[in-house]
């Protein structure tokens, strides 16, 4: 049975970059491309990504992660002079947050007065940020503090984390903060782990984008624990991960990742660790198992 497409579901249409299709279809991830669909199919809306999230579903900050990657292919422009809607809004991650009213200029000012604890953690964050702080920055960081409940120890430690990644600003900030929040992150010890686990996360997805080939980009949420599974928790080398690539990409067309995790957890099932044990299907000697035993099992996987 052949295909074909029904030009009656073509009308009416929105225009598409041809980029899309000749290049991002195999780079972008999933989540990427329906961003950049809704976005296109909107023209005349603002691009707000609490919009967007609400939409799909999606946690705010990986959809900014989303029209990030589309700012940096040059298919959608950024003002980056201005504060975004992200800025603006606590997102909505794992418990139900209220709408962030942050402090304005005057409250900022009479609350630097009152305490000293504010005073400091201005000061701190503005040597961190080797520059002044600008309004809506002074307001994020003490809403974190008085209204997110986040510690001042730990809203320095997470400024502090975002200029050892090369990007401090006050998103970044905003996103590490309320992510300990979400996740019970109260003391200074809690947050190094945490830390050490992202950290984790992003060297085995810098690992398969080297061995995949893919462009570089901030994973979402789920790629960073898929890559950690497939990395840190199964032991996947390199070859492993792209020979679960290749496989993806001659029965996809594409890189995608729940489908590598298919291939992966099945490997990770039969014990295989090496790319010629995926081809022959022998399986692994375990210390202590006899030839024949091993003999024994490889004939049953092959019956399989």
């Amino acid at each position: 049975m052949g295909y074909f497409i029904n030009p009656a579901a073509l009308m009416p249409f929105f225009a598409v970059p041809c980029s899309l299709a000749d290049k991002h279809l195999k780079l972008a991830s999933p989540e990427a491309v329906r961003v950049l669909l809704f976005v296109l199919r909107n023209p005349e809306r603002e691009i707000a990504p609490e919009a967007i999230a609400e939409f799909f579903k999606m946690d705010v900050f990986d959809v900014c992660d989303c029209l990030d990657y589309w700012v940096n292919a040059g298919v959608i422009s950024s003002d980056k002079g201005a504060a975004s809607p992200a800025e603006k809004e606590a997102p909505a991650v794992k418990t139900v947050r209220a709408k962030a009213v942050k402090p304005t200029r005057a409250e900022i000012a009479r609350r630097g007065a009152e305490s000293e604890k504010v005073r400091f953690l201005l000061s701190e964050a503005q040597m961190k940020f080797a520059r002044p702080l600008s309004e809506n920055e002074s307001a994020t960081l003490l809403w974190l503090l008085d209204d997110a409940g986040v510690d001042v120890s730990l809203i320095l430690m997470a400024a502090q984390y975002s200029a050892q990644k090369g990007k401090c600003n006050i998103r970044e900030i905003e996103k590490t903060c309320l992510d300990w929040a979400d996740n019970s992150v109260t003391t200074i010890a809690e947050a190094e782990e945490r830390i050490a686990l992202l950290n984790r996360q992003e060297t085995a997805w810098r690992m398969l984008t080297a061995v995949c080939g893919i462009e570089k980009r901030n994973p979402s949420t789920k790629e960073r624990e898929a890559c950690d599974l497939f990395v840190n928790e199964w032991g996947f080398s390199r070859e492993m991960l792209k020979a679960a690539f290749d496989i993806c990409v001659d029965a996809t067309g594409k890189f995608s990742l729940p489908y590598m995790k298919k291939v992966l957890s099945k490997w990770h099932k039969e014990g295989y660790k090496t790319v010629e044990e995926t081809k022959t299907g022998a399986v692994p000697k375990k210390s202590g198992m006899s030839d024949d035993m091993v003999a024994f099992l490889a004939k049953l996987n092959s019956e399989d």
